[in-house]
């Protein structure tokens, strides 16, 4: 199979001092003995372009909390279309032989008969390809993602290619997307509306940068919520809702020991003996 030009990388400076840096996985040998063993074998920066189905990568806490929230926001959009799905971390076959397996961070496919559990998806196989592809950088291997990966993706003929980069981010902090769409048959830049987003195709949602990380939101501008905010949302209207009904359930028993007192009040007056006559 064949790689991009630039797939083959010499080693990051630190890679020697720190062979895990990038990840591992695992190799099965059989020893003399016959023994079967299973050695750890550290990963190297140009298995990250092309990676097995059991490679173990290393990333940031950043990172994994915007690929969360991604993945979270267009299945939740998608959610009654049984023929999408997003899939994360798996690896993808195409239908040109000569094309290695990349896995993207996220992918968004179409047309999807049946729901798989996939760790590759074979292009062949299904009937259908990624539409949409999200790769979020890492300082590790920033460069692959705008230059090899691109490259990649162009050539099997992919729609949309966004790349989420907080490693060279905007003056204010907030990472730079960088968005592709193809046109006259190559993936070229694609422009962003007026407010600043990316239209994701046939998703119904934009992308823009927000803080450190990105935001969805809809046609009509309302942002999705994160997995986390949407579950601290809910919580604090139920503790409202709880303490609404402690205020009533409160106010009503104090109603109701008026009341009684009131009662008890009317019929110790009613109780009470008359007062005597006045003999003067």
């Amino acid at each position: 199979m064949t790689t991009p030009a630039d797939a083959r990388l010499a080693p990051a400076a630190g890679e020697q001092s720190d062979p895990f840096r990038y990840g591992w996985r695992y190799r099965r040998t059989v020893g003399a003995d016959g023994a079967v063993r299973f050695e750890q074998v550290p990963l190297r920066r140009e298995d990250l372009l092309f990676p097995e189905e059991e490679d173990v990568h290393l990333t940031s806490d950043r990172h994994e909390r915007i690929i969360d929230y991604l993945r979270n926001s267009l299945e939740a959009t998608l959610d009654e279309r049984p023929d999408a799905v997003v899939l994360r971390e798996c690896n993808v076959r195409w239908r040109d032989p000569a094309l290695c397996s990349p896995r993207p961070n996220l992918m968004v496919i179409f047309g999807v008969r049946q729901r798989r559990n996939w760790s590759t998806f074979d292009e062949a196989e299904e009937g259908t390809r990624p539409a949409i592809i999200i790769e979020v950088t890492s300082p590790s291997n920033w460069e692959d993602d705008l230059e090899a990966k691109l490259e990649h993706y162009d050539q099997a003929g992919l729609e949309c290619y966004i790349v989420v980069d907080n490693v060279n981010p905007l003056p204010g902090g907030e990472p730079r997307l960088r968005c592709y769409r193809r046109r006259d048959g190559r993936l070229q830049p694609a422009p962003f509306d007026a407010a600043g987003r990316f239209p994701l195709p046939k998703v119904g949602l934009w992308l823009a940068p927000k803080g450190t990380g990105v935001v969805f939101s809809d046609a009509v501008g309302q942002e999705v919520p994160d997995h986390v905010a949407t579950v601290r949302l809910r919580r604090a209207a139920e503790r409202a809702r709880a303490e609404a009904a402690r205020a009533e359930a409160e106010a009503a028993a104090r109603a109701a020991l008026e009341a009684r007192l009131r009662e008890l009040e009317a019929q110790l007056r009613r109780a009470a003996p008359p007062d005597p006559p006045d003999d003067r």
